[in-house]
């Protein structure tokens, strides 16, 4: 396994598709310092080169006996850096991108959720005064606004004048009006 206190890397390579813990916590020791120098040198921050260094050495572990490595290691393990500090910059671009976008966004859409928390109270209130109506004015009310139909359709429908239906409409409405308003 070793050659004048120095690990061959093919044996390294073999031991760690065996699941070897020394290899692999031979190759973290020889490989690791160098990985997290050059990928500090290309990200903003050391804490994100470590970051992206475990994440590198646990895909290593993981994938250990699928791993295709051909050439060296050493070449292996840079190529793998080079790639996940090449995604770093692209989720980085998307979420800048997202954020964009996000911050373009009228308030009333970031605040969504708020939103459908006010509607839900309030469409509960206003069934609640909906369900207070005379049955009558219930039924206008309901024609109205969940069916969409036209005063003339609803009078039809009803069998009353559509000024009754204007009348009764705008009792509901006064009536919902002063329930919301509380």
């Amino acid at each position: 396994m070793m050659d004048n206190g120095v690990y061959n890397e093919s044996t390294l390579i073999q031991g760690l598709r065996d699941g070897d813990e020394q290899s692999y916590a031979a190759i973290y020791e020889k490989y690791a310092p160098d990985l997290t120098n050059y990928a500090a040198s290309k990200l903003p921050s050391l804490e994100e080169a470590r970051d992206i260094i475990q994440d590198i050495f646990v895909y290593l572990w993981e994938e250990r006996s699928e791993l295709k490595i051909t050439h060296s290691l050493n070449a292996f393990l840079f190529t793998v850096a080079k790639y996940r500090i090449i995604d770093f910059f692209r989720h980085k671009v998307i979420i800048e991108k997202y954020a964009d976008k996000l911050g373009s966004l009228p308030q009333g859409v970031v605040n969504d959720v708020e939103d459908a928390i006010t509607t839900k109270e309030l469409d509960a209130t206003l069934q609640s005064a909906v369900n207070k109506l005379t049955p009558k004015v219930k039924e206008v009310y309901k024609l109205s606004r969940e069916g969409q139909l036209s005063i003339k359709e609803i009078a039809n429908q009803t069998n009353v004048s559509p000024q009754t239906v204007k009348n009764q409409l705008t009792t509901a409405l006064n009536f919902l009006r002063s329930c919301t308003d509380k």
